[in-house]
């Protein structure tokens, strides 16, 4: 990708964050913010590819417009608990182009898909603070792995 003089990128973001784990949104919202010294945009095109398989799910096409947030993703429905990879490519006015990539991954849509027990109070009218603990073993070491956490307040993992 092309850096302007002061050698600064472009930040890319999913639902206004960069790299995004556990986003909720169904048709999440892309945006970046160009930084100084870059002519205006001219063009821009988003792709999202879902990590595993590398499958386009969704291709925006080259647009026309000078936005830069709150670009709505229209593809193809997004899987629960998946990590997409998203592309933009952007001309500029002055002729010149660049592709940068970032990636956002998706939490649990549907309340079915939680497959944990809550960890409560045993005492239901317990107004005190308790902490609770849960333990648990794996049966081998993961490649890779994510726990959905959901506390009011504080909680530590």
């Amino acid at each position: 990708m092309r850096k302007n003089e002061s050698g600064a990128m472009p930040i890319l973001m999913c639902e206004y964050n960069k790299a995004p784990l556990g986003i909720q949104n169904t048709r999440p919202r892309f945006g970046w913010q160009m930084p100084e010294g870059y002519m205006p945009q001219s063009a821009y095109r988003i792709q999202v590819y879902e990590e595993g398989n590398g499958a386009c799910v969704w291709d925006s096409g080259r647009k026309t417009e000078n936005i830069c947030s709150c670009v709505e993703y229209e593809g193809e429905a997004l899987k629960s608990r998946t990590r997409y990879q998203w592309k933009l490519s952007l001309e500029l006015t002055d002729g010149q182009g660049f592709e940068q990539s970032a990636w956002f991954e998706t939490g649990i849509f549907g309340q079915g898909e939680w497959e944990a027990a809550w960890i409560q109070s045993p005492e239901p009218k317990h107004r005190a603070s308790v902490l609770l603990i849960r333990q648990f073993t794996l049966d081998h070491v993961p490649e890779r792995g994510r726990i959905y956490i959901s506390g009011i307040g504080y909680y530590e993992l």
